[in-house]
């Protein structure tokens, strides 16, 4: 019988959580501003440029848009973004995944109070690298 009351428990616990989550999906609309910070394969660290993440539309957790990026040297680049926002690794994490415009791995965590963003790139391959871009939401 404990065991039962035990899973029980448990489960009122998981629903409640879920239930509680969904609420709280935060609306990422809006323009977020920032620097990437790119390191190699070999450990050296660069400054990429300026990053501009435009979240056109989300429902629910769903949301799509798109970034543009300026490198120093003059380079401009720009392509589609799209993903969900949900869980992260700690229950008090939220973590917003990329799936359109993505080569490697992408994952970002999102700030307790919805304003700053750090993504986190990774680019598998001979000549690796990853980028860190911390981002700030400047419009809503």
């Amino acid at each position: 019988m404990r065991k039962v009351c035990s899973i029980f428990v448990l489960l009122v616990l998981a629903l409640s959580v879920s239930t509680a989550f969904a609420g709280d999906v935060p609306n990422l609309v809006g323009r977020w501003v920032g620097y990437i910070l790119a390191m190699d394969q070999q450990g050296n660290q660069d400054q990429r440029g300026k990053a501009v993440y435009v979240f056109q539309a989300q429902s629910g957790d769903i949301f799509s848009g798109y970034m543009e990026a300026s490198y120093p040297d003059g380079t401009k680049y720009s392509k589609p973004i799209a993903g969900s926002v949900g869980a992260g690794t700690d229950s008090e994490d939220l973590a917003v995944y990329f799936t359109e415009g993505v080569d490697g791995f992408v994952r970002a965590e999102l700030a307790l109070d919805w304003r700053g963003m750090c993504i986190y790139h990774v680019e598998p391959g001979a000549k690796s690298w990853a980028t860190v871009t911390d981002l700030h939401r400047t419009k809503h």
